[in-house]
């Protein structure tokens, strides 16, 4: 079973701290907001230590006339694309979450696809 570590690209020290709590060493692997920010706050929150570091474009932020009913749906896939990755120990750092999540926060397996869930849900039918 993995651990997820979602943290803010805009809180490189959040992200470091998170870290500390979460497990004794490095992630098993950065899955990143395509951002130069997002990397930067992965390779702080790292420590220095190496740490493969992916670019998951449907982590990216929203963007420019994309709704926040559209954002919520590619986030969920991106959620979904995430448990895909191999690894016991992932941080996950994004340029933007979804509506009023808060990060830094740790999730697992299970909890992650009870994200994708709840932001599919959330989006009204066509």
């Amino acid at each position: 079973m993995s651990s997820y570590l979602f943290a803010s690209a805009a809180e490189p020290v959040d992200a470091w701290q998170a870290i500390r709590i979460w497990t004794d060493g490095p992630p098993d692997l950065s899955l990143i907001s395509p951002s130069s920010v997002a990397e930067e706050t992965a390779l702080f929150a790292s420590a220095g230590r190496f740490v493969r570091i992916l670019d998951e474009p449907l982590l990216a932020g929203r963007a420019i006339g994309e709704s926040t009913d559209d954002f919520a749906v590619r986030f969920a896939q991106a959620l979904r694309t995430v448990l895909a990755y191999d690894g016991d120990s992932v941080l996950v750092v994004c340029d933007e979450l979804p509506g009023d999540w808060e990060a830094p926060f740790v999730a697992s397996d299970r909890s992650v696809e009870v994200l994708a869930d709840r932001l599919e849900r959330m989006v009204p039918l066509p």
